[in-house]
């Protein structure tokens, strides 16, 4: 099904180049097909028929293409007087321009560029590269694989694995991005969480040196176990806080994700967790080009307009 998902929207992203153009289409469909025709469709991410069952009710496609060019948490400043961050906690500003050119750091051009280079459970026979390596950790079900799935969605050659099924990722998996860096899916805790899951996720962290941060991804809507928070601080990893499936929260829903955000950073002191999080949806592609940049740059794969 997800196959058949990703060949309709080539397919119709390429018809709709001659229908947007066409004077008998008329607002609102000429404004998605021209949406379609742009590069911000292909942040646009598919799921099974159950997820979007789920979220019959919300539209995934934006009423404004600048929808996907900005950072989700922007949008709460105006529920709080206080601002939001200050201006040493908010250090990461990329411009719309930022955020298209790392789109271009994740999309394939040409075969093999973009790939997966290995798969274990012993973190001690992991590939050694000189590239800079980030990782993501989450619970199962998260949708931490599909994540990942909709950052490389302007490389279809590249597989992926996801499944319905919690616990589905077992192994360490590596994708080589060119020669920017490595990205790291990590098994997920919890339920069907592998009974190797210590030794495995806490080794690979333990010994990876080029490992420049680690995404620590939580469900939106969900209760928040800091449990995995705590052996990051405790193993002293830097890493960043990203929310999935925020395309199901209410703003009241982020404005309290946010503050616990806060709070961990409070309650550590702590120099390794990033004081900005990550709000993003792999079914409406809100939050992914900011979170592509983000990346990019950690990596020394993008400079930023702010730093030329």
């Amino acid at each position: 099904m997800q196959r058949q998902c990703c060949h309709c929207i080539r397919t119709v992203a390429s018809y709709a180049q001659a229908l947007a153009a066409s004077s008998t289409v008329v607002s609102p469909a000429r404004k998605f097909l021209q949406l379609l025709c742009t590069q911000s469709y292909a942040t646009i991410s598919f799921t099974d028929p159950s997820v979007q069952d789920r979220r019959k009710n919300r539209s995934f496609v934006p009423q404004d293409p600048d929808f996907l060019f900005v950072d989700p948490t922007a949008a709460l400043q105006k529920y709080v007087e206080a601002p939001l961050f200050n201006v040493n906690e908010k250090p990461f500003t990329p411009t719309k321009l930022d955020m298209l050119a790392a789109q271009e750091v994740f999309r394939s051009t040409t075969e093999g560029d973009i790939k997966m280079i290995d798969s274990m459970i012993d973190p001690d026979e992991a590939p050694l590269y000189d590239l800079p390596e980030i990782a993501f950790l989450g619970q199962s079900n998260v949708g931490k694989s599909s994540l990942i799935r909709a950052l490389f969605i302007n490389t279809p050659r590249l597989k992926v694995p996801i499944s319905k099924t919690p616990g589905y990722t077992k192994t360490l998996r590596f994708y080589q991005v060119k020669d920017h860096f490595t990205l790291v899916d990590m098994p997920g805790y919890g339920f069907g969480q592998p009974e190797y899951f210590r030794t495995c996720v806490e080794g690979f962290l333990r010994k990876r040196k080029n490992l420049v941060k680690t995404f620590m991804m939580f469900d939106a809507l969900s209760d928040t176990n800091l449990e995995h928070l705590r052996i990051l601080e405790k193993l002293r990893i830097s890493y960043c806080v990203v929310l999935n499936k925020i395309d199901l929260a209410n703003d009241t829903a982020r404005l309290k994700k946010l503050a616990m955000v806060r709070q961990v950073r409070d309650q550590y002191a702590s120099p390794s967790c990033f004081p900005q999080p990550f709000f993003v949806s792999s079914l409406t592609g809100e939050g992914l080009a900011y979170i592509q940049a983000f990346i990019a740059h950690i990596t020394g794969a993008l400079a930023l307009e702010s730093d030329r």
